[in-house]
């Protein structure tokens, strides 16, 4: 008898327990809530209808669109399924996750969350872990890695000063980002200024810093504008704990669990993404590589 396998998509909270319809394909099944109250249904309706209404006038996407796309919607899948939310306590750490991609393999090869509060460890942002994570193993199987030429980082967040400064150490070569960050970003573009008349370091100039093209990015930056107006508060990291910003994660993850891959080329990486969210253990996600190395 076939399996269907369930995952909890981090909607605890937001709707009951009643299932109105169930979804099937590909072995997963996919559940439709009823939503509490109806001021949050119109909410969640006019995203779908965001996401569907994209989908339905857009040109057919290009190999690398598309494979972003995945990417991106891959991120912030991964935090949608240990969201943390002021109600129930924020344990790991804040709702930022991010993906590394392995563009010469087309592999993924590490998907990370903050975990900022589970480590007690400031420097633990979800794009540090993946690079420390990838330093430590073989993630690209050709033994010992020491650079990561030739990947992207995935982040649901632009990057801070000191995750841009690893990058660019690192040799990444691009990082898309899932939402801006009025207070701590830029910080790969002002790498690059010249100093003193001189130009700025070669791995610093070759970094590239892409804002992900994406409905997601558009209404979450929108969002956060109108959060700021609303509370005189520019803390992202507290917005990202709000019904409105798990909104739109929820239909992040909705898009890719419905997803028709236009490319084949990207089919087997949306199958990785598929393992990767499915089957990552979240104890290994969210481990603490500080503290393991001490031991």
């Amino acid at each position: 008898m076939e399996q269907n396998t369930q995952i909890d998509l981090g909607v605890t909270g937001l709707v009951d327990s009643s299932v109105e319809k169930s979804l099937r394909f590909s072995g997963l099944s996919i559940y439709i809530f009823r939503i509490k109250e109806r001021r949050n249904m119109r909410k969640f309706v006019a995203l779908l209808a965001l996401i569907f209404t994209t989908n339905l006038f857009a040109a057919a996407p290009t190999v690398e669109y598309e494979r972003d796309n995945i990417l991106m919607l891959l991120s912030y899948s991964m935090v949608l399924k240990d969201w943390q939310s002021e109600y129930t306590g924020k344990d790991r750490g804040y709702n930022i996750g991010a993906v590394l991609y392995d563009e010469a393999a087309n592999k993924i090869v590490g998907v990370q969350r903050n975990t900022t509060r589970a480590c007690d460890d400031k420097t633990q942002h979800a794009e540090v872990r993946l690079m420390q994570d990838c330093l430590n193993g073989e993630c690209r199987g050709d033994g010992k890695t020491r650079y990561l030429d030739k990947t992207t980082i995935y982040t649901t967040l632009e990057p801070c000063m000191m995750c841009s400064g690893m990058m660019a150490f690192l040799k990444v070569d691009r990082t898309l980002y899932g939402q801006a960050d009025p207070g701590f970003g830029k910080n790969i573009e002002r790498l690059k200024l010249p100093y003193k008349g001189e130009e700025a370091n070669s791995r610093a100039r070759n970094l590239k810093s892409i804002p992900a093209p994406f409905a997601e990015r558009k209404q979450l930056d929108k969002l956060f504008a109108e959060y700021i107006e609303r509370t005189g508060s520019d803390n992202v990291t507290a917005f990202l704990t709000t019904d409105e910003a798990k909104y739109v994660y929820y239909s992040a993850a909705f898009k890719l669990l419905t997803m028709d891959v236009v490319n084949k080329e990207n089919e087997s990486l949306y199958d990785q993404a598929m393992t990767m969210l499915f089957f990552t253990d979240d104890r290994d996600v969210n481990a603490c590589f500080i503290g393991n190395l001490r031991h």
